[in-house]
């Protein structure tokens, strides 16, 4: 009889064992579907909901501008509510409840609670003003120069012939103004108080003389170079081209309106609006740290409104309203198969056909 001999093989050239060492244990499956990210939340467009806080600074100088930069913003807001009433995240689902929440969650998150880090972040950048020569805050200058404006549109056009008497009633005018200030911090409630503080309102009260009378030095000093200067027909080198050329048409539309008073009327409406430019500067600056407040503060402003004011009180108080309609809604049902002589069908049985 004859045995078969036996081969022997290395491991490289025995199958069965090359197989086994060849197959291993495949690894655990790991959850490779990422979490859903909204699109509409990306700051690229979330963004354009605060192009309105731009708006309201332009609204000085350019209040077309300003009011079309409110645009962006409800745009935005309206793609946002009807991207959250149509769609479950990446699935098509209307939901008219889920539309009530978004609208509710974006007038909060982004008109109501916003309007609180901007106005501290404003305050916040006001003292930046004190760098320049005047030292006064940038809503000291504004709660000046508002007055200023009001100031020079309601003097009588002699005022503008003499300097001395145009600095003695200005200063007469903000000191009346901080009087008046004084007196409001006494009778305003709490809640006044604290919108003004933050608002720049009573940026004047505690303002120190001396520097409130140069800023009022210079103002007269740049008024009447200006004012000179129109009245010869040259523009003065801090009057823009702009400004100049509105002057002098502004001087040929009025003449026939006012005779001789013609340039005093278009020098009130040229000098209101070189002041402006000045309001324009400083609500711009106080506009971007109000902005960067705001982005600061904008992920606990949206945790808030969802975990407190949309879980806690919107969520509940939409479901209680649609069982109180669910349940007249079958109440009605009821009472009018009663009268119709037909049976009542069951709550139970409604679930059951349901």
């Amino acid at each position: 009889m004859l045995i078969k001999p036996i081969a022997f093989t290395s491991i490289e050239n025995n199958p069965a064992q090359n197989a086994k060492e060849t197959i291993k244990p495949s690894p655990p499956k790991q959850d490779t579907e990422a979490d859903y990210q909204d699109p509409l939340n990306d700051w690229k467009l979330r963004a354009l909901s605060y192009s309105n806080e731009i708006g309201a600074a332009l609204n000085v100088i350019t209040p077309r501008l300003g009011a079309a930069l409110w645009i962006p913003t409800f745009m935005y807001l309206g793609a946002d509510i009807y991207d959250k009433y149509k769609n479950d995240k990446d699935v098509y689902s209307p939901s008219s409840k889920r539309g009530l929440e978004q609208v509710i969650s974006q007038s909060v998150s982004s008109i109501l609670l916003p309007a609180i880090p901007i106005l501290v972040g404003q305050k916040m950048t006001s003292p930046v003003g004190k760098i320049f020569s005047d030292r006064l805050s940038i809503n000291e200058k504004d709660a000046a120069i508002n007055e200023i404006n009001l100031f020079i549109d309601q003097i009588p056009n002699n005022v503008f012939d003499n300097k001395d008497l145009y600095k003695e009633k200005l200063r007469n005018t903000i000191q009346n103004r901080i009087n008046v200030i004084k007196h409001d911090i006494k009778t305003d409630n709490i809640f006044k108080k604290i919108y003004k503080y933050l608002n720049g309102d009573y940026a004047l009260w505690n303002t120190k003389e001396a520097r409130i009378e140069k800023f009022i030095e210079q103002n007269c000093n740049e008024i009447f170079s200006i004012k000179e200067n129109l009245d010869k027909g040259v523009r003065d080198e801090k009057l823009s081209k702009k400004l100049f050329n509105e002057y002098t048409e502004e001087v040929l539309l009025k003449q026939r309106l006012y005779g001789d008073d013609s340039t005093r009327q278009s020098l009130r409406k040229v000098l209101k609006k070189y002041e402006n430019t000045k309001i324009f500067r400083n609500k711009l600056i106080k506009t971007f740290g109000g902005i960067a407040a705001l982005i600061l503060l904008i992920k606990p402003i949206d945790n808030f409104t969802q975990n407190l004011v949309i879980d806690k009180f919107v969520d509940p108080g939409i479901d209680r309203i649609n069982e109180r309609l669910s349940e007249s809604n079958l109440l009605r049902r009821k009472i009018m198969t009663q009268e119709n002589g037909t049976p009542v069908p069951s709550e139970q049985s409604e679930k059951t056909d349901a």
